[in-house]
């Protein structure tokens, strides 16, 4: 994922762009814990269901901006030659 987002972000910022990325996910994925702590305590069904609906919630999410960056960003197939 650095890599990726190397190639994304402009030169004036490509060294800081992926750390900043990295520690703002860090961020986010700090309250996870609790998160799937109250969810399970709120459907009383145990802690596999959460932590199920959990990362479900997260790979839909890393689907959709995957393809809406895709969408965003068409790049051209290998047999055309980009302007």
């Amino acid at each position: 994922m650095p890599a990726y987002l190397s190639e994304l972000s402009p030169a004036s910022v490509r060294a800081t762009f992926p750390g900043l990325a990295y520690q703002c996910g860090n961020l986010i994925a700090a309250s996870n814990a609790l998160l799937q702590t109250r969810l399970a305590a709120w459907m009383g069904a145990g802690l596999a269901p959460a932590l199920m609906l959990s990362v479900g919630l997260a790979a839909l999410v890393v689907l959709v901006l995957t393809l809406l960056n895709a969408r965003l960003h068409p790049q051209s197939t290998l047999g055309e030659h980009a302007p």
